[in-house]
């Protein structure tokens, strides 16, 4: 493959590359076309990134920061292969540290204005990665954006100092009015705002998750958009008829924006079915936290299972029956995820198998699955409502029917090859 062909593209997202991590994947479903080489990241996080996909990363995390604001040495840093089982032993220890647990359990806008202000501070123009960005010669910045305001700020200067087009990609909503009566939200919000009408004006593309988001977003951020939902590889239907008598339902995906509690509420409902025999098996990247995993412990049919990779998990869901999409059902949350379709909504489609889905109406992925027809949809919290659903999805013909829907809705709106020639095309267009 010429390399010299395609675009130089400098990433800028929180989350690093993956093929597994749910914003890495979606980055990388999105770029996938361009060849690795002509891909660089700067991630804002203690992140494994996958050099199977990319070959330059550079890390910049809260750690670090807090280390230059203590003692004023420079922090940023390339993480190489070499980096990779240092970094992991890393990870493994953070996951493992009960101070961490509680600090990020701490989470609203006073804590996000306090992070922002300790990033500002310590600063973002490090040598290192100066040196880094001038040795890759990127022509284009791909930036994911985030709910904090120092991403921004870096995604500026970065495009400012070299002079570079700017793609924007939005997956999640940081940026309404809700009411409220904590003064701080709306203080990060008036900064968001001015944010990322900072990055709008510049930006060249905008890339968002739903019809919703680019409803709401052109009016106020007038710009080139691209609705790009979550896009997998289309693969041949396989629909496995289970020889065993047992239900078996699969949860993965994040747990957290409370969704653990619309789970909670399922597994209250299988509990109490002794007709059927049912199994709910969770897999999440989540860091589950004790006081979540007691409030599973009386549900004996419901499990958190060890995290796989996904080709692991490609051949759990081939081995489940239903498929479970959940949201919450809190003013905050639902706020926050109005907008937003999970990266998992495409593999779900994709695989063959039903889907039930429990969440407000008012929250696009919902929307979107109710609108299709492509799953058993409960839009109210309702026990009665959801064991009715689940009586439905009993059926293997109607099983299968939705199944058949699902992956037909795949192939049309969430092809990758697709998605991904498609962003390929406008960056080439934007830094003509």
């Amino acid at each position: 493959m010429d390399s010299e062909k395609y675009s130089r593209v400098l990433i800028l997202s929180h989350n690093s590359l993956s093929k597994n991590q749910s914003n890495g994947k979606t980055i990388y479903s999105m770029l996938k076309n361009i060849p690795k080489e002509n891909i660089a990241q700067v991630f804002l996080s203690t992140d494994i990134p996958d050099f199977e996909i990319c070959n330059y990363y550079f890390e910049m995390n809260d750690f670090d920061v807090i280390r230059k604001m203590l003692y004023r040495n420079e922090y940023a840093k390339q993480v190489k292969v070499d980096d990779i089982n240092n970094k992991i032993l890393i990870k493994k220890k953070e996951k493992s540290s009960k101070t961490l647990q509680i600090v990020r359990n701490i989470k609203g806008p006073l804590f996000n204005i306090f992070r922002d202000s300790i990033w500002m501070i310590a600063g973002y123009r490090e040598k290192k990665l100066i040196d880094f960005i001038k040795k890759f010669k990127p022509n284009v910045l791909f930036f994911h954006s985030s709910g904090n305001v120092f991403s921004f700020k870096i995604a500026e200067w970065i495009s400012r100092k070299y002079n570079l087009k700017i793609i924007l990609e939005t997956t999640d909503d940081y940026l309404g009015y809700r009411p409220t009566i904590n003064p701080f939200f709306y203080v990060l919000n008036y900064m968001l705002n001015k944010e990322y009408k900072i990055i709008a004006k510049k930006a060249s593309l905008i890339i968002v998750i739903s019809d919703e988001m680019k409803k709401k977003y052109i009016k106020k951020y007038p710009c080139e958009y691209y609705i790009a939902m979550n896009s997998v590889e289309i693969k041949m239907m396989v629909n496995k008829v289970g020889l065993e008598k047992k239900i078996k339902i699969l949860y993965s995906g994040n747990i957290e924006l409370n969704r653990w509690k619309t789970i909670l509420l399922l597994s209250k409902v299988i509990e109490k079915i002794d007709y059927v025999d049912i199994e709910l098996n969770i897999y999440t990247l989540t860091n589950i936290s004790k006081y979540i995993k007691s409030k599973f412990k009386k549900y004996s049919k419901t499990g958190f299972r060890n995290a796989v990779n996904s080709e692991q998990l490609a051949g759990i869901r081939q081995d489940s029956d239903i498929l479970l999409h959940v949201e919450s059902f809190d003013m905050k949350n639902k706020y926050i995820t109005r907008y937003s379709i999970s990266t998992k909504i495409s593999e779900y489609l994709a695989s063959g198998k039903a889907i039930l889905a429990i969440g407000p109406d008012s929250i696009a992925s919902i929307k979107y699955l109710k609108r299709e027809g492509v799953a058993e949809v409960v839009t109210h919290p309702n026990e009665k409502e959801i064991k009715k659903a689940l009586s439905r999805l009993f059926s293997r013909e109607y099983r299968d029917i939705l199944a058949q829907k699902g992956f037909t809705l795949a192939k049309e709106k969430h092809n990758i090859e697709k998605v991904a020639c498609d962003i390929e095309a406008a960056i080439k267009s934007a830094i003509s």
